[in-house]
Formats: structure tokens, C-alpha cells, sequence
């Protein structure tokens, strides 16, 4: 677990580009020269049954290792390669020396645009930026297609009900669009006068104005993508006067209203991609295997499992324990079903982490964490699962066996972190992987506490230094329970109120204690609305309350992690998370909001909470 010059990407990400784009392009196309073609038309349905083997035989393996996988198993691949090369690898190239497929093939993508294009109003500029790219439809298909026709299904009905389920929900509204005009018309009038004098020349002028209304304009103020959340609030003006002169002084001058974006929040959100792909029954190497087949042919980077690895269920602002101080070896097993190099070698890790006196659950948290679930190319080619760098060659440790590698891992946390005092995943990851540090540029730190609380969580919990956690987690108390209709959200003191003089448009209140790690709670009973990390608010739950008939929404935002995910139930007094300093925030504090309706950028329907009833510290 030494930090190199530049951290490693452990995402699939580098997989497909590395392995995907290079070895299977050059493997196509130098095929493709032979004139195998034929060959790939015939065994069509047999090697699409064996590309799903190979994909989750790859998912198992680890996709470093394709290069190897591929002397093995060459005359199939390159069978499927034939079959798959344009539709995989080069409509969505956008070069045309790619599109060589047949004309089956040429229509399953002819197919995939024009479904596309139909789901949206050409007419809405908007609508067309956010569309479902075709390349995670063809990612999506390669996978699912052959289950469907089985079923009975054409292609066409799969693609569309893929475009379908992957729509974007778009809201708009309508602006009023007017504009108004004032005009000044100037003439020269002769005076009456005798006819031996020189004419003389006044100047009259009138003035008249008006205004007009315009076909009014629609905006997207908020959409739910497959990739995005996004929301904004717009605020009409009237613009500046655009003038023309006239003659003697006169002019004709004309305003219309504007509409300025006065806020907006976009936040990364897989969750309507994530619902569509659970509904059809995809796993966990499934949905990598689409991040790397879409990153191959977009070439663009997706953060699809990134994204899983901090807003899954288990996803909690702080690690838990278990009751008996023992790992629950019925969980911790279950999770090393498939967990590529490390299948069913949950004992390896148990052992090393006794051997060097560690906790056996956040070692096995961060292995798995840090080599992308046993499939990165540290811990498949080097056998090196802790990424522990040799600073003196300027390359990672390669150990003889995976043995040997979980071994060094163990006894490098021992050393560097253990044997310092340094024992909870919030202090280790503020060492290994500091926010913000230098040799972090693309920001990944920040999934590093939150994943590895994660894994550890999914294995059933912390064994050892419980007491250490339990002090800092409760480093505040739980607020006091309130016997009316809402209870306070924490502990500490107002910092801001709500709407101030001084700060007109802050539309909620501040809350800060002092020190880390608050508890924060619902007011009310309700529905968790929203769940989500943003740019500005940082961690946040939105939560609506029906109340008397009437509904609210509470927000709580700028926490260090959240307990609950969108769509939960949640309890008064139930917690959501701890005080952070997350999003734009100049502190450890709590920024809660309480909306009559639903929230919205503008904060339109924002409330004094004290007014309304909720208990402040």
C-alpha cells in the first residue's frame, strides 16, 4: 500500500482500453484481411452462446489476462470476432474504413440510431444532448440479445426495449417570451414668418411605446438520464435596450426577455441505468463487461463501477462491527463466489491478517477494493494485491505467487499504518489516499473511504479497534426525540439561519458542532426521494414527508457518507449520516432545508424550519 508517483487506475476502464481497443481491434482486422467472414456467418449461434462463457469466464480471470486467455482459445474468438468486430468495435469509431459489416449488421445499427432518434423532440435542442448513446445500447445488447431471441424476441424488439427502459425523463416548462418597444420619431417644422425673413426650424418629437407577447419558450429545468441528474432554475429579465438611431434626434429602441440559468445541479447518477439492469436480471460481471465494451467503442470513460462502489446498498457513512467480535464466515465467504484471483481464497486473507495481527475483514476490504475485485493487472500480472511500490526501480513489486503477494500486503498495513496507531479506515485513507493530494488529479481519493467501508460492510463488518471507531463515529450524541410532528436533525449549535439580512438567499439553516462525525437524523418519517453525491451539496438525502394531508421535503446536506438510498423508508429519528465538509462547504457542518411541495433549484417552495416547527439546537 505504498502511494507510487501517480496512483494507478483500477478501474475497467484501463482493461478496455489496454486489451479491448488494441489486442481485439488488431486481431480483427488482421483477420478480416484473410477473408475469413464466411466462417463467423456459419458458426453465428454457436459462438454467440460461447461469448457469453468467455465473458464471464473473463469477469472471473480478471480482463488483464485476455492476452493470455486468447492462445488458449483463439480459433473461437476470432470466429466471434468476425461476427462482432464492426458491430462491437466499429460503427460508433466514426470512421468509415469501420463500418465494413454485412448487411445483417448494418441494420442492427441502422436499427439502434433510428430508435434512438425517435425517442426524443428534434424540435427540443435539449433532448437530442441528453439521448442514450448507441454505443451502451449495442453494450447492453451483446449481452442480453441472446437471452431475448430465445424467448421469442427479434433483435429490433430488444433494441427497442432498450431505448426504451434508457430513455431520458426530461421536464420542461414554459417561459414567457415578450418583448417591448419605445420609438421617438423627430421632424423638422418651419415656423410661420414674413416672406423677407430667413425661415426658422423647431424640432417636435413624439414619443409612444409598447409591448408585445411572444410564443413562449420551453426549458429543461430537470432530467433523469442514464448517466446524470440533472436540474435547473431559470429567472426571466428583461434584457438590455438595443437602440437605432433616427433622424433629428429620434430612435426606435427594443428590449426582449432573457432567461438566465441563475442555478443548476448536475450531479453523476447511474441509479436509472442500475434499476434497468437489475430488472433484467444482469450481475455484477455483466456490468463491468458493459463498462469495458462501452469504453472500447466510445472511447470515453464511463464510471459506471465507480459509481456502484460508492451508491450500492452497503454503501454506509461508517464501517460497522460485528456483535461477537468474530467474522461471520457464512457472509465473508459468500462474497469469494467470484471475486476473480481471489475465488474462494478467503482463508489466504484470514490467515495473512492473523499472521501480522490485523483486522482479517478491512484487509480482505481492501484487497478486493484495490484490485477492482481480484481482477486489476497488479494483482493478476504481478500478483501484488496491496499495489506495494518499489521506489528504487520505479515499478511495482512482481511477487512469485498470490501467496506470496497477500503476505507482503499484510505486513505493509502492519507496518505503515498498524504499528502507528493508525487503525480505522478513516484515518488509513486520510495516509493512503489523502483528498485533494497531487498525485490524485482525477479526484478518485474521494471513493476510497467510502468503498472500502463499503466492502468491509458487505463482508459482515469490523472485527478489531471497534472501541476506537465507536469513540470517533459517536463523537457527537444522537439528537433528543421530539414528541411533535418533527424532531431536530443533530446536535450543536445555528451557525446561519434561514434567509438573514446578511445572507438573503441562503434558503436553510446551518448547523455545526464543532467536531467530526455528528449524527444526523430525519425529521420526520417519510420516503427517501433522493440519495446522491453532488458538486455543491456534497453528500445528500432528500427526504418527502407526508404530514396532515400536506407534503414537505427535507434535505440534509454536505454529510460524510449516507446511510439510507433513494426510495428508502426511513423512521423519525432514523439516521442518515454523519456532519461533513463535502460539496462547496467552508466547514464541518450540516446545511438543512425544509420545503413545502418538492424542492427545486430555485428554492421556491423553501420554509423557515423554526417556523414550521422543527426543533433547533
Amino acid at each position: 500500500m505504498n502511494t507510487p508517483p501517480q496512483k494507478e487506475e483500477s478501474t475497467l476502464s484501463q482493461v478496455a482500453k489496454d486489451r479491448a481497443k488494441k489486442a481485439l481491434r488488431k486481431k480483427r482486422n488482421k483477420v478480416m484481411k484473410k477473408g475469413a467472414k464466411a466462417v463467423a456467418k456459419a458458426a453465428a449461434r454457436a459462438i454467440s452462446v460461447l461469448f457469453k462463457a468467455v465473458v464471464s469466464f473473463l469477469s472471473t480471470l480478471g480482463l488483464p489476462t485476455i492476452a493470455f486467455v486468447l492462445g488458449s482459445i483463439l480459433l473461437a474468438v476470432v470466429v466471434w470476432l468476425l461476427l462482432t468486430s464492426v458491430f462491437t468495435f466499429g460503427f460508433f469509431d466514426n470512421t468509415e474504413e469501420d463500418v465494413l459489416g454485412d448487411e445483417d449488421q448494418v441494420a442492427v445499427h441502422e436499427k439502434i440510431v433510428e430508435e434512438i432518434e425517435s425517442s426524443y423532440d428534434e424540435g427540443v435542442g435539449s433532448a437530442e444532448y441528453y439521448r442514450v448513446p448507441p454505443a451502451l445500447v449495442s453494450a447492453i445488447i451483446q449481452i442480453y440479445r441472446e437471452e431475448q431471441q430465445e424467448n421469442g424476441k427479434s433483435i429490433n424488439q430488444v433494441i427497442e426495449d432498450v431505448v426504451a427502459e434508457l430513455t431520458p425523463d426530461l421536464e420542461y416548462e414554459s417561459y414567457t417570451n415578450k418583448y417591448e418597444w419605445e420609438e421617438k420619431t423627430c421632424e423638422r417644422v418651419e415656423e410661420e414668418h414674413e416672406p423677407d425673413e430667413e425661415p426658422t426650424y423647431t424640432i417636435e418629437c413624439e414619443t409612444n411605446s409598447g409591448s408585445e407577447d411572444l410564443d413562449p419558450t420551453e426549458f429543461m429545468i430537470e432530467g433523469k438520464t442514464w448517466n446524470r441528474h440533472i436540474s435547473y432554475s431559470l429567472e426571466p429579465s428583461w434584457g438590455a435596450w438595443n437602440t437605432d438611431n433616427t433622424e433629428h434626434g429620434g430612435y426606435y429602441k427594443r428590449r426582449y426577455y432573457v432567461h438566465e440559468v441563475i442555478e443548476s445541479e448536475v450531479s453523476t447518477d447511474f441509479k436509472e441505468l442500475d434499476d434497468y439492469l437489475n430488472s433484467i436480471g444482469f450481475k455484477q460481471q455483466d456490468k463491468a463487461m458493459i463498462e469495458a465494451l462501452y469504453e472500447s467503442t466510445s472511447q470515453e470513460n464511463m464510471g459506471y463501477t465507480e459509481w456502484l462502489g460508492t451508491n450500492s446498498p452497503g454503501s454506509f457513512s461508517h464501517a460497522v462491527c460485528t456483535k461477537d467480535g468474530e467474522v461471520d464466515m457464512a457472509v465473508f465467504s459468500s462474497e469469494f463466489d467470484d471475486e476473480g484471483v481471489f475465488t474462494n481464497r478467503e482463508q489466504d486473507l484470514i490467515d495473512a491478517a492473523e499472521k501480522y495481527n490485523i483486522d482479517p475483514v478491512l484487509f480482505a476490504a481492501i484487497a478486493l477494493f484495490e484490485t477492482t475485485r481480484g481482477t486489476s493487472d497488479k494483482v493478476v500480472n504481478y500478483n501484488n494485491p496491496g499495489g506495494v511500490y518499489n521506489s528504487s526501480k520505479g515499478d511495482f513489486y512482481k511477487y512469485s505467487s498470490l501467496s506470496e503477494g497477500i503476505d507482503a500486503m499484510a505486513k505493509n498495513l502492519k507496518n505503515r499504518y498498524y504499528d502507528r496507531g493508525i487503525f480505522t479506515i478513516e484515518d488509513i485513507g486520510a495516509v493512503y489516499a489523502p483528498i485533494n493530494a497531487t498525485n490524485d488529479p482525477t479526484g478518485l481519493n474521494a471513493n476510497w473511504v467510502p468503498g472500502i467501508t463499503a466492502m468491509a460492510n458487505q463482508l459482515g463488518g469490523l472485527i478489531m479497534h471497534c472501541e476506537e471507531m465507536t469513540d470517533s463515529i459517536n463523537a457527537g450524541e444522537m439528537p433528543e426525540l421530539s414528541e411533535g410532528t418533527f424532531t431536530s436533525p443533530t446536535t450543536g449549535y445555528v451557525t446561519s439561519t434561514f434567509r438573514s439580512a446578511s445572507r438573503p438567499d441562503h434558503h436553510g439553516v446551518d448547523i455545526g458542532a464543532g467536531q467530526k462525525n455528528v449524527p444526523i437524523v430525519a425529521v420526520a418519517d417519510g420516503i427517501v426521494a433522493r440519495s446522491y453525491l453532488s458538486s455543491s451539496y456534497g453528500h445528500t438525502v432528500i427526504i418527502t414527508h407526508n404530514i396532515d394531508g400536506k407534503t414537505y421535503q427535507s434535505l440534509y446536506a454536505h454529510m460524510t457518507g449516507r446511510n439510507v438510498f433513494t426510495g428508502n423508508t426511513v423512521s423519525k429519528g432514523q439516521l442518515l449520516g454523519h456532519m461533513g465538509n463535502t460539496g462547496r462547504s467552508q466547514g464541518i457542518h450540516l446545511h438543512f432545508e425544509l420545503h413545502v411541495g418538492s424542492w427545486n433549484t430555485s428554492k421556491s417552495n423553501a420554509i423557515d424550519p423554526a417556523l414550521a416547527g422543527v426543533p433547533l439546537p
